[in-house]
């Protein structure tokens, strides 16, 4: 099983009057299918909620057309706040990941650079000096190594997720993880996707919660067409993912060289 945040996942306590036979499945901890878990009392979702969504909200949220195109902007003309090599990242990340690597490595040397040349003009030895470039380095390093790590981490339950719904009438996975993954995704993992969007289109409250019930009803209460849905939402994230993935993969290897090239220079000095 892919090992993600516990923390992020509610328990059996969130169900809305589960069928008997539903509760004791999950609770014994059988085999069970994908399509039996997106369910709307597994998260808590009233259909008379959901009574008066209009078609044309319901229609506009399909996720390739309302998502897609700004979670991944075709160029920085179209891209909003928060995008790095045409990914649009949650704030959080785009605090932890370097922008311009160059620039990145540039600037670090010549903070160093000045630091050493203050040292040599007052006969002090610039072993800390040099340390707290690398100390820079290394700090920034593991910042993208651990979100690395994480988006990693959640590609792989999404690829799980997306072959279990194309075969959702299948009973290979666990209650319990099937359900885990499943709220993950849908609270986690989707929830991103639309405050990302919300934050490229600059939504108020009224609009991102108009998505969020539009995108609810199409995954629990469009009929047969569902799972469908579901399906639609996984390869917008899946497509998300990789490029967030791809993006932070390209970051930790280039800011890792200059460490070590700057650990090896370190290390002669020495």
């Amino acid at each position: 099983m892919v090992d993600f945040n516990q923390e992020a996942i509610p328990g059996l306590e969130r169900f809305t009057h589960p069928p008997t036979r539903m509760e004791s499945l999950i609770r014994d901890n059988k085999l069970i299918a994908f399509g039996r878990v997106v369910m709307p009392y597994f998260f808590g979702l009233d259909e008379e909620s959901y009574a008066n969504v209009p078609t044309s909200h319901v229609e506009a949220a399909d996720p390739k057309k309302l998502l897609l195109p700004h979670l991944l902007p075709a160029s920085t003309r179209d891209a909003g706040e928060h995008v790095v090599d045409r990914v649009a990242l949650p704030s959080e990340e785009y605090e932890r990941v370097v922008r311009n690597p160059k620039a990145f490595i540039e600037k670090v040397s010549n903070t160093t650079r000045k630091a050493r040349e203050l040292d040599d003009n007052l006969g002090r030895r610039s072993d800390t000096v040099d340390r707290s470039e690398v100390h820079a380095l290394t700090s920034k390093y593991s910042a993208m190594e651990k979100t690395l790590n994480g988006i990693t981490a959640e590609n792989g339950i999404i690829e799980l997720l997306s072959d279990k719904a194309r075969m959702p009438g299948y009973a290979h996975v666990r209650a319990q993880d099937m359900l885990q993954m499943v709220t993950h995704t849908y609270d986690v993992i989707f929830g991103r996707m639309l405050r990302v969007v919300g934050a490229q289109k600059r939504w108020d409250n009224e609009a991102a919660e108009a998505a969020k019930k539009a995108i609810d009803y199409r995954l629990f209460f469009d009929s047969n067409r569902r799972v469908g849905h579901w399906q639609e939402m996984l390869y917008v994230a899946e497509q998300y993912g990789k490029a967030r993935e791809r993006l932070f993969h390209d970051r930790v290897k280039r800011v890792g060289a200059a460490l070590v090239a700057r650990e090896v220079t370190l290390e002669e000095v020495e």
